[in-house]
């Protein structure tokens, strides 16, 4: 599916319901502080975002 994107557009993902174990292949890991999200996107470039405890 391909949704095109205008200015000032959201991308929301959402958190999955169960969070996996650390080392299962496919499985999602939580964040925890210090760790870094990085979104890529092609010919555009790359969201670098840190994880902070609030």
């Amino acid at each position: 599916m391909t949704v095109p994107l205008g200015p000032g557009g959201v991308i929301v993902t959402g958190t999955p319901g169960t969070p996996g174990t650390p080392g299962t292949p496919g499985t999602p890991v939580p964040v925890q502080p210090g760790d870094v999200v990085e979104l890529l996107v092609d010919d555009i470039g790359t969201l670098s975002n840190p994880v902070v405890r609030s």
